[in-house]
């Protein structure tokens, strides 16, 4: 795969994101992998859509 077919499978990704949580809106989030023991990639991503949910969460319970 080349970078610039990388980079549109990316925006391709984040466009039916999109779509979807405008339509249905979004309760529950999955990341897939190829199972060859890569996960690695996707913990960045998770950390950054989590980390907002994470802190609040941790706020209202010191509360």
């Amino acid at each position: 795969m080349s970078k610039d077919e990388a980079i549109r499978s990316i925006e391709t990704g984040i466009d039916i994101f999109e779509e979807e949580l405008g339509t249905y809106g979004i309760d529950i989030m999955g990341t897939g992998e190829m199972g060859i023991g890569n996960t690695l990639p996707v913990v960045p991503l998770q950390l950054l859509l989590l980390a907002p949910r994470l802190k609040k969460l941790l706020e209202e319970e010191q509360a």
